[in-house]
């Protein structure tokens, strides 16, 4: 069963990624892409201007970095906009 699992992945990722496995980076698979508000109705080159992105993501929904993901594309669908790691015991410490 887990070398059945493990060629259908490898299937699924040659035809995502190309057939060297030595190129595959979950950063080109997985991005951000934030389209502004108006996009849809302004021009190309304006909307090349306002849309942001694509942006490689790393993490997923279950790892530190989270970053959930759609399923049939791989662009981000939520994670955190700020992090911080802070020292609780030395708070004026934190942001250095």
């Amino acid at each position: 069963m887990l070398l059945t699992a493990l060629a259908a992945a490898f299937a699924e990722m040659e035809k995502l990624r190309g057939t060297d496995p030595t190129a595959w980076q979950w950063g080109k698979l997985h991005h951000n892409f934030s389209e502004h508000t108006l996009a849809a109705v302004v021009d190309d080159y304006t909307r090349s201007k306002t849309n942001v992105g694509p942006i490689p993501k790393h993490g997923s929904e279950y790892t530190p970095n989270q970053s959930l993901y759609r399923a049939n594309d791989f662009r981000q669908q939520n994670g955190p906009s700020f992090r911080i790691v802070v020292g609780v015991g030395n708070w004026d410490n934190s942001c250095d």
